[in-house]
Protein backbone atom coordinates (compact mmCIF):
# COMPACT_ATOMS: atom_id res chain seq x y z
CA UNK A 1 0.00 0.00 0.00
CA UNK A 2 1.06 3.57 -0.68
CA UNK A 3 0.93 4.50 3.02
CA UNK A 4 3.55 1.87 3.90
CA UNK A 5 6.14 3.09 1.33
CA UNK A 6 8.78 5.53 2.68
CA UNK A 7 8.80 8.98 1.08
CA UNK A 8 11.72 11.24 0.25
CA UNK A 9 12.22 11.96 3.94
CA UNK A 10 12.49 8.27 4.70
CA UNK A 11 9.21 8.21 6.63
CA UNK A 12 6.02 6.39 5.78
CA UNK A 13 2.69 8.21 5.76
CA UNK A 14 1.60 6.72 9.06
CA UNK A 15 4.91 7.73 10.70
CA UNK A 16 4.16 11.33 9.79
CA UNK A 17 0.72 11.02 11.37
CA UNK A 18 2.22 10.24 14.76
CA UNK A 19 5.11 12.70 14.77
CA UNK A 20 3.35 14.71 17.47
CA UNK A 21 4.33 11.88 19.83
CA UNK A 22 7.96 11.92 20.96
CA UNK A 23 9.07 8.45 19.91
CA UNK A 24 12.81 7.87 20.05
CA UNK A 25 14.64 6.68 16.92
CA UNK A 26 15.02 3.26 18.54
CA UNK A 27 11.28 3.10 19.21
CA UNK A 28 10.52 4.01 15.60
CA UNK A 29 12.78 1.20 14.37
CA UNK A 30 10.84 -1.25 16.54
CA UNK A 31 7.52 0.07 15.26
CA UNK A 32 8.49 0.13 11.60
CA UNK A 33 10.32 -3.15 11.27
CA UNK A 34 7.32 -4.86 9.74
CA UNK A 35 4.50 -3.98 7.38
CA UNK A 36 1.94 -6.01 9.31
CA UNK A 37 0.94 -6.07 12.96
CA UNK A 38 2.58 -8.92 14.87
CA UNK A 39 -0.38 -11.11 15.87
CA UNK A 40 1.64 -12.91 18.54
CA UNK A 41 2.04 -9.67 20.49
CA UNK A 42 -0.84 -8.30 22.52
CA UNK A 43 -1.01 -4.92 20.71
CA UNK A 44 -1.09 -6.51 17.24
CA UNK A 45 -3.54 -9.23 18.21
CA UNK A 46 -5.93 -6.78 19.84
CA UNK A 47 -5.62 -4.24 17.03
CA UNK A 48 -6.96 -6.86 14.61
CA UNK A 49 -9.26 -9.14 16.59
CA UNK A 50 -10.64 -6.72 19.20
CA UNK A 51 -11.89 -4.48 16.38
CA UNK A 52 -15.64 -4.94 15.85
CA UNK A 53 -15.10 -4.35 12.15
CA UNK A 54 -13.09 -7.59 12.02
CA UNK A 55 -15.65 -9.83 13.74
CA UNK A 56 -15.71 -12.02 10.61
CA UNK A 57 -12.00 -12.76 11.11
CA UNK A 58 -12.52 -13.53 14.79
CA UNK A 59 -15.31 -15.95 13.85
CA UNK A 60 -13.05 -17.71 11.31
CA UNK A 61 -10.24 -17.96 13.87
CA UNK A 62 -12.56 -19.47 16.48
CA UNK A 63 -13.93 -22.08 14.07
CA UNK A 64 -10.45 -23.15 12.98
CA UNK A 65 -9.26 -23.47 16.58
CA UNK A 66 -12.45 -25.31 17.63
CA UNK A 67 -11.95 -27.79 14.76
CA UNK A 68 -15.54 -29.04 14.68
CA UNK A 69 -16.16 -28.91 18.43
CA UNK A 70 -18.88 -26.37 17.66
CA UNK A 71 -19.64 -23.96 14.82
CA UNK A 72 -19.59 -20.25 15.56
CA UNK A 73 -21.85 -18.35 13.17
CA UNK A 74 -21.57 -14.90 14.76
CA UNK A 75 -19.56 -13.31 17.55
CA UNK A 76 -20.09 -10.38 19.89
CA UNK A 77 -17.16 -8.74 21.65
CA UNK A 78 -17.55 -8.48 25.42
CA UNK A 79 -16.00 -6.29 28.06
CA UNK A 80 -12.84 -8.25 28.70
CA UNK A 81 -12.22 -7.61 32.38
CA UNK A 82 -12.78 -10.45 34.83
CA UNK A 83 -13.95 -9.54 38.32
CA UNK A 84 -11.80 -11.05 41.02
CA UNK A 85 -8.84 -11.85 38.75
CA UNK A 86 -5.85 -9.55 38.87
CA UNK A 87 -2.34 -9.21 37.53
CA UNK A 88 0.07 -7.36 39.79
CA UNK A 89 -2.76 -5.93 41.88
CA UNK A 90 -4.73 -4.64 38.88
CA UNK A 91 -7.90 -5.90 37.28
CA UNK A 92 -7.01 -8.54 34.72
CA UNK A 93 -7.77 -7.65 31.11
CA UNK A 94 -7.95 -10.62 28.75
CA UNK A 95 -6.75 -10.45 25.17
CA UNK A 96 -10.08 -10.94 23.37
CA UNK A 97 -13.29 -12.03 25.07
CA UNK A 98 -16.42 -12.76 23.05
CA UNK A 99 -19.52 -14.94 22.83
CA UNK A 100 -21.41 -16.63 20.05
CA UNK A 101 -25.13 -16.68 19.28
CA UNK A 102 -25.78 -19.57 21.69
CA UNK A 103 -24.18 -17.77 24.62
CA UNK A 104 -20.94 -19.78 24.76
CA UNK A 105 -18.06 -17.55 25.88
CA UNK A 106 -14.55 -17.50 24.47
CA UNK A 107 -11.31 -15.99 25.70
CA UNK A 108 -8.65 -15.98 22.98
CA UNK A 109 -5.12 -15.38 24.25
CA UNK A 110 -1.75 -15.08 22.57
CA UNK A 111 1.50 -15.83 24.37
CA UNK A 112 4.73 -15.35 22.48
CA UNK A 113 6.98 -17.09 25.00
CA UNK A 114 5.80 -20.01 27.14
CA UNK A 115 6.66 -19.97 30.84
CA UNK A 116 6.04 -21.96 33.97
CA UNK A 117 2.45 -22.13 35.21
CA UNK A 118 1.06 -20.99 31.84
CA UNK A 119 -1.48 -23.82 31.81
CA UNK A 120 -2.59 -22.94 35.35
CA UNK A 121 -2.96 -19.29 34.36
CA UNK A 122 -5.27 -20.10 31.48
CA UNK A 123 -7.18 -22.61 33.61
CA UNK A 124 -7.75 -19.84 36.15
CA UNK A 125 -9.05 -17.58 33.36
CA UNK A 126 -11.47 -20.29 32.31
CA UNK A 127 -12.72 -20.82 35.86
CA UNK A 128 -13.24 -17.09 36.34
CA UNK A 129 -15.10 -16.80 33.04
CA UNK A 130 -17.26 -19.74 34.05
CA UNK A 131 -17.99 -18.17 37.42
CA UNK A 132 -18.68 -14.73 35.95
CA UNK A 133 -21.95 -15.82 34.35
CA UNK A 134 -23.14 -18.36 36.93
CA UNK A 135 -22.68 -16.81 40.36
CA UNK A 136 -25.66 -14.45 39.95
CA UNK A 137 -28.04 -17.27 39.03
CA UNK A 138 -30.33 -18.98 41.49
CA UNK A 139 -32.80 -21.87 41.47
CA UNK A 140 -32.96 -23.82 38.22
CA UNK A 141 -31.06 -21.10 36.34
CA UNK A 142 -27.87 -21.85 38.22
CA UNK A 143 -27.61 -25.14 36.32
CA UNK A 144 -28.11 -23.61 32.88
CA UNK A 145 -24.41 -23.62 32.20
CA UNK A 146 -23.05 -21.95 29.10
CA UNK A 147 -19.80 -23.47 27.76
CA UNK A 148 -16.57 -21.56 28.26
CA UNK A 149 -13.52 -21.91 26.00
CA UNK A 150 -10.05 -20.52 26.60
CA UNK A 151 -8.07 -20.66 23.35
CA UNK A 152 -4.34 -20.03 23.78
CA UNK A 153 -2.04 -19.54 20.81
CA UNK A 154 1.51 -19.98 22.11
CA UNK A 155 4.50 -18.94 20.04
CA UNK A 156 6.72 -21.78 21.21
CA UNK A 157 6.22 -25.08 23.06
CA UNK A 158 4.26 -25.43 26.28
CA UNK A 159 6.35 -26.26 29.33
CA UNK A 160 5.47 -29.31 31.40
CA UNK A 161 3.54 -28.61 34.60
CA UNK A 162 3.09 -30.94 37.57
CA UNK A 163 4.57 -33.81 35.60
CA UNK A 164 2.29 -33.37 32.57
CA UNK A 165 3.95 -32.78 29.20
CA UNK A 166 1.93 -31.48 26.25
CA UNK A 167 4.16 -33.57 23.99
CA UNK A 168 4.32 -33.32 20.21
CA UNK A 169 0.65 -32.44 19.62
CA UNK A 170 0.51 -29.03 18.02
CA UNK A 171 -3.13 -28.65 19.13
CA UNK A 172 -4.20 -29.86 22.57
CA UNK A 173 -7.81 -29.91 23.77
CA UNK A 174 -8.42 -30.10 27.52
CA UNK A 175 -11.92 -30.71 28.87
CA UNK A 176 -13.72 -32.43 31.76
CA UNK A 177 -13.39 -36.19 31.36
CA UNK A 178 -14.02 -39.36 33.36
CA UNK A 179 -10.63 -41.06 33.55
CA UNK A 180 -12.06 -44.52 34.25
CA UNK A 181 -14.69 -44.41 31.52
CA UNK A 182 -12.38 -42.52 29.14
CA UNK A 183 -15.16 -40.24 28.02
CA UNK A 184 -16.10 -36.60 28.26
CA UNK A 185 -18.34 -35.68 31.18
CA UNK A 186 -19.18 -32.07 30.36
CA UNK A 187 -18.43 -29.42 27.74
CA UNK A 188 -18.81 -26.60 30.26
CA UNK A 189 -15.08 -25.78 30.69
CA UNK A 190 -12.58 -26.21 27.86
CA UNK A 191 -9.01 -25.17 27.10
CA UNK A 192 -7.42 -25.33 23.66
CA UNK A 193 -3.66 -24.85 23.24
CA UNK A 194 -1.85 -24.31 19.97
CA UNK A 195 1.93 -24.86 20.19
CA UNK A 196 3.43 -22.93 17.28
CA UNK A 197 6.88 -24.05 18.36
CA UNK A 198 5.96 -27.37 16.73
CA UNK A 199 4.94 -25.72 13.46
CA UNK A 200 7.63 -25.39 10.83
CA UNK A 201 5.90 -25.46 7.44
CA UNK A 202 6.66 -23.04 4.66
CA UNK A 203 3.84 -21.08 3.01
CA UNK A 204 3.85 -23.50 0.06
CA UNK A 205 3.56 -26.51 2.38
CA UNK A 206 0.40 -25.19 4.06
CA UNK A 207 -2.56 -27.15 2.71
CA UNK A 208 -5.21 -26.88 5.44
CA UNK A 209 -6.91 -23.85 6.95
CA UNK A 210 -5.22 -24.63 10.28
CA UNK A 211 -1.82 -24.73 8.56
CA UNK A 212 -2.39 -21.30 7.04
CA UNK A 213 -3.61 -19.73 10.26
CA UNK A 214 -0.60 -21.13 12.13
CA UNK A 215 1.73 -19.83 9.43
CA UNK A 216 0.19 -16.36 9.60
CA UNK A 217 0.40 -16.13 13.39
CA UNK A 218 3.99 -17.29 13.41
CA UNK A 219 5.27 -15.23 10.48
CA UNK A 220 3.10 -12.21 9.65
CA UNK A 221 5.13 -9.89 11.89
CA UNK A 222 8.09 -10.05 9.53
CA UNK A 223 6.45 -10.69 6.14
CA UNK A 224 6.67 -8.06 3.42
CA UNK A 225 3.65 -9.37 1.49
CA UNK A 226 0.97 -12.02 1.63
CA UNK A 227 2.17 -15.36 0.18
CA UNK A 228 0.75 -16.08 -3.27
CA UNK A 229 -0.66 -19.42 -2.08
CA UNK A 230 -2.86 -17.59 0.46
CA UNK A 231 -4.99 -15.82 -2.16
CA UNK A 232 -8.37 -16.64 -0.68
CA UNK A 233 -10.96 -14.33 0.82
CA UNK A 234 -10.34 -14.87 4.52
CA UNK A 235 -6.57 -14.38 4.28
CA UNK A 236 -6.84 -11.42 1.93
CA UNK A 237 -9.07 -9.87 4.61
CA UNK A 238 -6.69 -10.87 7.40
CA UNK A 239 -3.61 -9.37 5.75
CA UNK A 240 -5.49 -6.19 4.86
CA UNK A 241 -6.79 -5.87 8.44
CA UNK A 242 -3.27 -6.44 9.83
CA UNK A 243 -1.54 -3.82 7.69
CA UNK A 244 -0.59 -0.99 10.03
CA UNK A 245 -0.72 1.60 7.25
CA UNK A 246 -4.44 0.86 6.89
CA UNK A 247 -5.28 1.62 10.51
CA UNK A 248 -7.14 4.82 11.33
CA UNK A 249 -4.98 7.59 12.80
CA UNK A 250 -6.32 6.97 16.30
CA UNK A 251 -5.73 3.23 15.99
CA UNK A 252 -2.18 3.76 14.69
CA UNK A 253 -1.29 5.97 17.63
CA UNK A 254 -2.81 3.55 20.13
CA UNK A 255 -1.05 0.63 18.45
CA UNK A 256 2.28 2.49 18.40
CA UNK A 257 2.08 3.38 22.08
CA UNK A 258 0.97 -0.14 23.03
CA UNK A 259 3.84 -1.65 21.03
CA UNK A 260 6.36 0.59 22.79
CA UNK A 261 4.94 -0.45 26.16
CA UNK A 262 4.97 -4.08 25.08
CA UNK A 263 8.58 -3.95 23.88
CA UNK A 264 9.58 -2.15 27.07
CA UNK A 265 7.93 -4.83 29.19
CA UNK A 266 9.45 -7.59 27.06
CA UNK A 267 13.00 -6.28 27.34
CA UNK A 268 12.57 -5.50 31.04
CA UNK A 269 11.53 -9.13 31.65
CA UNK A 270 14.31 -10.40 29.36
CA UNK A 271 16.96 -8.34 31.15
CA UNK A 272 15.68 -9.54 34.52
CA UNK A 273 15.70 -13.14 33.28
CA UNK A 274 19.21 -12.83 31.81
CA UNK A 275 20.54 -11.20 34.97
CA UNK A 276 18.90 -13.86 37.12
CA UNK A 277 20.34 -16.57 34.88
CA UNK A 278 23.86 -15.12 35.15
CA UNK A 279 23.55 -14.85 38.91
CA UNK A 280 22.24 -18.40 39.08
CA UNK A 281 25.10 -19.73 36.97
CA UNK A 282 27.66 -17.84 39.04
CA UNK A 283 26.11 -19.10 42.26
CA UNK A 284 25.92 -22.63 40.90
CA UNK A 285 29.55 -22.47 39.79
CA UNK A 286 30.64 -21.25 43.23
CA UNK A 287 28.57 -23.94 44.97
CA UNK A 288 29.98 -26.58 42.63
CA UNK A 289 33.57 -25.55 43.33
CA UNK A 290 32.92 -25.52 47.07
CA UNK A 291 31.33 -28.98 46.95
CA UNK A 292 34.26 -30.30 44.91
CA UNK A 293 36.78 -29.03 47.45
CA UNK A 294 34.85 -30.58 50.34
CA UNK A 295 34.49 -33.92 48.53
CA UNK A 296 38.23 -33.96 47.82
CA UNK A 297 39.06 -33.07 51.42
CA UNK A 298 36.90 -35.94 52.69
CA UNK A 299 38.71 -38.39 50.41
CA UNK A 300 42.08 -37.19 51.68
CA UNK A 301 40.96 -37.49 55.27
CA UNK A 302 39.51 -40.96 54.65
CA UNK A 303 42.85 -42.00 53.15
CA UNK A 304 44.62 -40.97 56.37
CA UNK A 305 46.20 -37.73 55.11
CA UNK A 306 46.93 -35.47 58.13
CA UNK A 307 44.46 -32.63 58.76
CA UNK A 308 47.24 -30.03 58.53
CA UNK A 309 48.24 -31.27 55.05
CA UNK A 310 44.62 -31.33 53.81
CA UNK A 311 44.11 -27.82 55.20
CA UNK A 312 47.15 -26.55 53.35
CA UNK A 313 46.05 -28.16 50.07
CA UNK A 314 42.35 -27.18 50.15
CA UNK A 315 42.34 -23.88 52.03
CA UNK A 316 39.85 -25.22 54.57
CA UNK A 317 40.63 -24.63 58.23
CA UNK A 318 41.22 -27.46 60.69
CA UNK A 319 37.88 -26.60 62.34
CA UNK A 320 36.05 -26.82 59.00
CA UNK A 321 37.73 -30.13 58.18
CA UNK A 322 36.84 -31.63 61.56
CA UNK A 323 33.22 -30.47 61.21
CA UNK A 324 33.11 -31.88 57.68
CA UNK A 325 34.48 -35.22 58.91
CA UNK A 326 31.90 -35.32 61.72
CA UNK A 327 28.98 -34.52 59.39
CA UNK A 328 29.92 -37.33 57.01
CA UNK A 329 29.70 -40.04 59.70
Amino acid sequence: MKNSVPGADGMTAWQREVTEYEFTPEERVELERSRYADLLRDPGFKAVFADEGNSDLLKELLNVMLDGERTVRSVTLLRNEIAGLSRHGKTSVLDVRCKDGSGAEFDVEVQRIAHTNLFKRFLLYGCKLFNSHTYRSSGKDQYRIRPVYVIAIVGDRMMSEDGYDFGENMRSFVSLCDINEKKRVSSSLNLIFMQLGLFGKSAEECVTALDRWCYVFKNIGHLEAMPESFREKVFSRLFAASEVAGFTKEKKIRYAKDMIDDYGLYYMKKDAHDEGLKEGLAKGREEGIEKGIKDTALKFLAAGVPVATVSECTGLTAEQLNALKDSSR
